[in-house]
């Protein structure tokens, strides 16, 4: 932490250097710091290949100007070939620094905790790829991430959030785009009193602990989430989830989603197949809950409970005794076991609700798996024209 703090007062100390230049890190500059102590707006610091980051590490870097850009060498396919291991980063109110093409492996944070980034700037990251790194930053975080990879990141106790997000104003947003989250311990995690919105597009969420959304406005746009464990996201506040799979995941409770608390939202062309769950389905709900979902499939969810109680693979609520009613519109519960969804669930709106998605009998029109009098009464009770 003395380290850290001396890093500090050298960037309020740092000259005014007027244009915008690149700053070669080790060829003109001794390492990131001294490159970053010497750095005005505009500038970029370029990281060779050939950096040893050995000689940052012990004291971290400070940043303490606006609009510079952090980037590393890379090779022809555009890789990056710089990696920083165990470099914390200092970033004060106010700065914005983009991280680009770069390799980050482990590291402790400037609190002394697993951090890459502290302070109370809004770092940028494009194109880096995460290895074996416990956190990234934690605080109030309205960054952009893009087309980044993070990987076997669990931290010391393998309960460490990468991104935990408390903005404080309406205004903020925190962006994810195009990311790949590989074995990763709760990816992101918005806190209960966080606000603005966090918006994940075109994400792949695999082999990790859920995303947790507590606070702000959520939206989920074009992702995956598949073999998750302990469900793959638990959501608590308003949100919009729009064209995503869930597929293969696991948890103790809900397979694929948890709502819980405050959350309210719609699930729009979203697909929940093949998740398992030890003792709820792949959808938990709780009471009292403005749910929508719209032309979504959730279809081969199994719960793995007694099949003589209450709980189902499709949706089940967080109380058995406790109904929640649900809007399904133009959407498709089929093939979940032991049942599509609990008794306590209660459906409204267009909703195809049969035991088999495919496969059914011919004349089988009411999908219980038997041809009999009661589909015949319903073909009369049909007959004439069709619309």
């Amino acid at each position: 932490m003395r380290y850290i703090c001396t890093s500090i007062v050298a960037v309020v100390m740092a000259p005014a250097v007027t244009g915008a230049d690149v700053l070669h890190v080790p060829d003109e500059y001794f390492n990131i710091a001294a490159a970053a102590f010497s750095a005005s707006p505009g500038d970029t610091i370029e990281i060779a290949s050939h950096y040893d980051s050995s000689l940052d590490d012990h004291m971290g870097v400070g940043i303490g100007v606006t609009n510079i850009t952090i980037q590393g060498e890379t090779n022809s396919s555009g890789s990056p070939l710089a990696t920083l291991i165990g470099i914390p980063f200092w970033i004060s109110s106010g700065c914005d620094p983009t991280f680009q093409d770069l390799s980050f492996n482990g590291g402790t944070g400037p609190w002394g905790t697993d951090s890459i980034c502290g302070g109370y700037g809004s770092p940028n990251f494009t194109r880096c790829l995460f290895e074996d790194v416990p956190a990234v930053i934690a605080g109030s975080y309205t960054g952009t991430v893009s087309d980044c990879i993070f990987t076997n990141s669990s931290g010391s106790s393998g309960y460490n959030n990468l991104f935990e997000i408390a903005n404080t104003t309406s205004s903020d947003m925190t962006m994810f785009t195009g990311c790949a989250f590989d074995s990763v311990a709760f990816p992101i995690w918005s806190e209960a009193s966080a606000e603005g919105s966090i918006v994940v597009q075109g994400c792949a969420i695999t082999e990790c602990k859920p995303v947790v959304f507590k606070g702000g406005d959520v939206e989920v746009l074009d992702s995956t989430f598949s073999s998750c464990t302990i469900g793959a996201a638990s959501i608590e506040t308003s949100f919009i989830i729009s064209n995503c799979n869930f597929e293969d995941n696991y948890g103790h409770q809900a397979s694929a989603v948890s709502l819980q608390g405050d959350a309210s939202g719609t699930f729009l062309n979203c697909t929940f197949a093949d998740n398992l769950s030890h003792t709820r389905g792949a959808i938990q709900v709780e009471t009292s809950m403005d749910i929508v979902l719209s032309n979504c499939v959730i279809s081969d969810n199994t719960n793995l409970a007694d099949p003589s109680g209450a709980d189902a693979g499709g949706i089940t609520t967080y109380m058995w005794n406790q109904p929640v009613s649900i809007l399904l519109d133009d959407s498709t519960l089929c093939n979940n076991s032991p049942a599509n969804m609990d008794c306590s669930v209660q459906i409204s709106g267009t909703v195809t609700n049969t035991p088999a998605c495919t496969n059914q009998c011919m004349g089988d029109t009411d999908g219980n798996g038997v041809v009999n009098i009661e589909d015949l009464l319903n073909m009369m009770g049909s007959w004439g024209a069709c619309p």
